[in-house]
């Protein structure tokens, strides 16, 4: 009896043990092996580019004068645009605020202007924001017309096959854009070139800078926002 007892106790001993390492074994085997959630590749957080200003194929857009010498060049940011003249010299620089403001300023941070709305209707404010200056909007059938502060018709800016054409109150031309062949121009009213550019834009954003009433630097500004909304 005292035999079969201590074989017995061994053998429950050996299968106490045997069960221990069986145990140990799982366990690194579970540590080891990754799980489902671990195999899964965490997705990239998505980027908020909805303050930012869309970027083509270009790093600048340069306008040249009819003879070939640079008139001024638009130099597209993450979050805006500068202004140069032909010699690199920055006339202004737009930003794009966190509430969606156009924000523009000059080398010494003094600020210019600023345009504030979203297509299909902008306002070009003064510096302070205390008086809306411009307000440019697009019409039912594509076309856009500027306005004074006071609402009063100051030009239409009208499409065409050919690009833009830009008439006063009583239709007498101002100008036009014109695309063809992959060369953007800019013409006045009589129909003599007065800046062209063989980089890549929308011909819209172009047309500010042939409107007489707006400054080198509120042009610029409109032109950061249309950019932004001719995707």
């Amino acid at each position: 009896m005292t035999i079969i007892y201590a074989s017995k106790s061994a053998l429950i001993t050996s299968l106490i043990i045997l069960n221990l390492i069986l145990a140990t074994a799982c366990s690194k085997e579970n540590k080891a092996k990754p799980t489902q959630k671990d195999q899964t590749n965490p997705k990239p957080r998505a980027e908020n580019n909805s303050n930012k200003i869309p970027r083509t194929n270009y790093t600048k857009i340069k306008f040249k004068k009819p003879g070939g010498a640079t008139a001024f060049i638009l130099k597209p940011q993450d979050n805006g645009l500068k202004l140069v003249d032909g010699f690199e010299r920055e006339i202004a620089r737009i930003n794009l605020t966190d509430n969606g403001q156009y924000k523009s300023k000059d080398s010494t941070d003094k600020v210019l202007a600023y345009v504030t709305g979203n297509g299909p209707k902008f306002q070009i404010k003064n510096a302070v924001q205390d008086q809306t200056l411009f307000s440019f909007q697009q019409q039912k059938g594509g076309d856009w017309k500027l306005k004074d502060g006071e609402e009063t018709l100051l030009c239409k800016i009208e499409k065409r096959d050919y690009g833009w054409k830009i008439e006063d109150t009583d239709q007498k031309p101002i100008g036009k854009v014109k695309l063809e062949n992959g060369r953007t121009t800019l013409r006045d009213g009589d129909e003599n070139d007065l800046f062209h550019t063989n980089d890549s834009i929308n011909p819209i954003a172009t047309t500010p800078f042939l409107i007489p009433q707006l400054s080198q630097a509120q042009a610029a500004t409109l032109s950061a926002a249309l950019i932004k909304i001719a995707k």
